[in-house]
């Protein structure tokens, strides 16, 4: 996936590398473990495109790579990172079944 540095400079990231994604103002920003960069397009087009690829939309303008939750916190409502150590992400309420029963799933499917 081609991004903008917050310098302006462009650079390739791979899915795999990408936690999480979210629009503020019509800016897209893509978070990985090492930051965070801008990818110019919509966040309809984003969400088209990265749901085929294991992302889910969790809240109203947050997509999360699925695969890299570890665990989720109801009281807070959150979701952490498997490889992100004090990054979170936000829960919405009719969101909050899907997260549990994946991480559920992804529970069961650990040896």
């Amino acid at each position: 996936m081609r991004v903008l540095r917050r310098d302006g400079t462009v650079c390739e990231l791979s899915e795999d590398q990408i936690l999480y994604i979210t629009t503020f103002q019509k800016v897209i920003t893509v978070h990985t473990r090492d930051g965070e960069y801008i990818f110019p397009t919509t966040f309809e087009h984003v969400q088209r495109v990265i749901e085929s690829l294991g992302f889910a939309k969790l809240d109203r303008s947050f997509l999360v790579q699925l695969e890299k939750i570890s665990r989720y916190d109801a009281e807070r409502r959150v979701v952490h990172f498997d490889d992100a150590p004090g990054i979170s992400a936000p829960v919405s309420e009719p969101n909050v079944a899907k997260v549990v029963d994946f991480l559920k799933d992804k529970k069961s499917e650990t040896p």
